[in-house]
This record gives structure tokens, C-alpha cells and sequence, in this order.
């Protein structure tokens, strides 16, 4: 959780199985990941899983950015 820091999550590959689940107070998450699939995306959350979703990434933040992508 951080309440105005930039949050920025980059895979040297892409990975087999997560789900993301990101919460904020405004603006949409950047997400440039291949394959992932959105399961719900508004203005201020946003969950999207790639595979069996077996490992979790949460992120919360009050004003900071979120962007989840691949080298």
C-alpha cells in the first residue's frame, strides 16, 4: 500500500499464472502485459489474471500509478 508512491511491476518474462488485483482512488492501471485477461477494469480498480491465477499481485494506492508490464 502507498499512498501517493508510483507503483510500477515489470517481468522479465511473462508469467505462467497471476491475477491482479489493483485498487486506487482515481485513474485507470497501465497495463502492457501479454495475455492477461480483465476481469473487471472501472476507474479505480481493475483485476485481471493471466493462467490458473494461483499467485496474487495486490496493489492499493491512494494517488500513485500502477503500470504492470514485460521487458
Amino acid at each position: 500500500m502507498t499512498t501517493s508512491g508510483h507503483v510500477e511491476a515489470i517481468f522479465e518474462e511473462k508469467p505462467k499464472s497471476l491475477r491482479v488485483d489493483f485498487k486506487r482512488d482515481s485513474r485507470k492501471p497501465i497495463i502492457q502485459l501479454e495475455a492477461i485477461i480483465s476481469e473487471d477494469i472501472g476507474k479505480n480498480h481493475a483485476i485481471g489474471v493471466i493462467g490458473k491465477d494461483d499467485k496474487t499481485l495486490t496493489v492499493r494506492t491512494i494517488s500513485g500509478d500502477f503500470i504492470l508490464k514485460q521487458r
